[in-house]
């Protein structure tokens, strides 16, 4: 799974599409356990890391993570909509517009 997520990262598609594209595959190839195993910790980090950043910044203290790399409602919303794709559907097909639907990249 975690070689998936790195190949799609290192793809350069839109970060949406990445999203809705890695947790598309993986459900098709594992079922949706996996997808919901990284999806909620990763989402879950993205927000305590912008939580951090924040505070830090607030604080006056240089942030310990850039504090731009946060929780996205979008991302969690793509990974969804990939997650939930027909079988029928090819992945590809399903994700090409996550972009547009979900929200810009970071």
């Amino acid at each position: 799974a975690w070689t998936l997520f790195r190949q799609v990262k290192e793809s350069k598609v839109p970060d949406k599409v990445g999203h809705c594209l890695a947790h598309c595959w993986l459900t098709k190839s594992c079922g949706p356990g996996p997808s919901y195993s990284i999806d909620r910790p990763r989402e879950a980090w993205d927000a305590a890391k912008g939580v951090m950043g924040t505070a830090a910044m607030k604080a006056g203290l240089p942030p310990p993570f850039d504090p731009n790399n946060k929780w996205q409602e979008g991302d969690t919303k793509a990974n969804e909509y990939g997650r939930s794709c027909p079988k029928e559907t090819s992945c590809e097909e399903r994700c090409w517009f996550a972009q547009d639907m979900f929200g810009p990249d970071r």
